[in-house]
């Protein structure tokens, strides 16, 4: 569905893996395997041919893992959209001990939000940049988490 591009598929994961439910990875999205429609859609795990696992992609998806496993403001956390302007959404996951700012940029070029009410802390993952307690930069086609406070 995205043609190869494995920016695509890491803007997918990221979104998948930080908005409320249950994520759901079909086997080899991790690794950038391609597919067809039905009965195309997947072939066997090519576990035997690790060089051509897309490493990048594997490594995208570990850290999101984990970065979900480690906050449960991402399992369990209220939903709230901050800032929705061109190819830049960022979205709050929030309980009453913490909070997590997600923003993702679609767009190829660098985009900038200022969050009204939110005050960025720590960088959890990403490329993304804050300036400012309260403004964040994200570089075309990535996301960034982080960590924040109302």
């Amino acid at each position: 569905m995205v043609g190869g591009d494995a920016d695509s598929v890491a803007l997918a994961a990221t979104l998948m893996l930080t908005f409320p439910g249950a994520p759901c990875i079909y086997y080899g999205d991790e690794i950038g395997m391609h597919g067809g429609h039905d009965p195309g859609c997947r072939a066997g795990f090519p576990w035997d041919r690790r060089e051509d696992w897309n490493q990048n992609l594997l490594g995208t998806f570990r850290d999101l893992i984990a970065v979900r496993a480690a906050r449960p403001e991402l399992r369990h956390g209220e939903y709230r959209t901050l800032s929705a302007e061109g190819d830049l959404y960022v979205f709050s996951r929030e309980t009453d001990a913490g909070g997590v700012a997600v923003a993702v940029n679609a767009g190829n070029n660098s985009a900038t939000a200022e969050l009204d009410g939110v005050t960025i802390t720590d960088q959890l993952w990403g490329e993304g940049s804050s300036q400012g307690p309260n403004t964040v930069s994200v570089p075309g086609r990535s996301a960034t988490i982080w960590s924040m406070t109302r």
